[in-house]
């Protein structure tokens, strides 16, 4: 994965600092997110979606590893993810991220037949991540401002 370590750098420390960034918007409002729970599940659907950059970012840094391994990892947590938004109750699933998880499927079986073209199908799901994540995390921390 020679080339890619530059774009696991970048991702990884957005999602870290996404992942800070999240924390302090639901911190702000703890009294609104304490309340209503769909709240809550909608920002540990956000919080799973860093973390899965987070950790993708940390496969693809890890030196010497084949293209199968990275799909491997990637599919499992392409099953974590689906399992993560299917656990939360009262939250139905977001067609956003059920978006991201089904790419990063596709990238994780791209990759298990050892094809580089898994690195940029996995593209996508990192960047919608961080777009619908980012965009959540932002009106967390705005939309329960009065006045």
């Amino acid at each position: 994965m020679k080339g890619w370590d530059t774009f696991a750098a970048i991702t990884g420390g957005g999602a870290a600092a996404l992942i800070g960034f999240l924390f302090v918007s639901v911190s702000i409002n703890i009294d609104v997110f304490a309340g209503v729970p769909d709240l809550r599940n909608r920002a540990t659907q956000v919080l799973i979606q860093f973390a899965t950059v987070l950790f993708i970012s940390i496969f693809i840094a890890l030196p010497g590893q084949a293209y199968w391994m990275l799909g491997t990892e990637v599919v499992v947590l392409a099953i974590a993810n689906l399992y993560g938004e299917m656990a939360l109750p009262s939250s139905p699933p977001n067609p956003a991220f059920t978006l991201i998880v089904l790419f990063l499927a596709a990238a994780g079986i791209v990759l298990i037949f050892g094809l580089p073209a898994g690195l940029y199908v996995l593209v996508i799901p990192v960047l919608a991540a961080f777009f619908f994540g980012g965009y959540l995390a932002w009106m967390y921390l705005l939309a329960f401002k009065s006045e």
